[in-house]
């Protein structure tokens, strides 16, 4: 009984990541490929307009579309259960902001980063260090 129990539970769980992963690649497929094209559109539109009113508000709509597809990516990476080590969420980190910080001069170095592979994270602690993590560094950029 409690074999049969054990066995159901794993395969449900095994169910879940797979939905998970799923919905996460459908969530980015769709909303994704729609706000990139919206951005798109508005830069167009934007570069096409001499009146500057209509300009600026199409640029803050391209901003917010590339704001929500980055979240979107965030949120999407966030839940892939492949992705549940400490070092798969410095590695993001790192890869996010390497652009960022190479046109501004600073060389974010890492080592060791291999040690960090053994150490799993639930999605809650994923999410929130991940957030903690990505404000500190945006703040750090702000104010110097």
């Amino acid at each position: 009984m409690i074999t049969f129990y054990i066995n159901q539970r794993i395969k449900y769980l095994v169910a879940m990541d797979k939905l998970k992963t799923n919905l996460s690649a459908d969530l980015h497929d769709n909303v994704g490929a729609g706000l990139t094209e919206i951005s798109i559109l508005s830069e167009l539109t934007s570069s096409q307009l001499s009146n500057s009113g209509v300009s600026k508000n199409l640029t803050k709509i391209s901003e917010l579309s590339r704001q929500l597809v980055e979240s979107m990516s965030d949120i999407v990476w966030v839940v892939n259960p492949n992705r549940d080590s400490l070092y798969d969420l410095i590695v993001r980190l790192k890869d996010s902001y390497a652009e960022l910080l190479g046109e501004l001069c600073i060389n974010l170095q890492t080592s060791n980063l291999e040690k960090l592979i053994s150490i799993k994270l639930p999605i809650e602690i994923r999410q929130n260090l991940y957030l903690i993590l990505k404000e500190s560094i945006n703040n750090s950029i702000k104010h110097g």
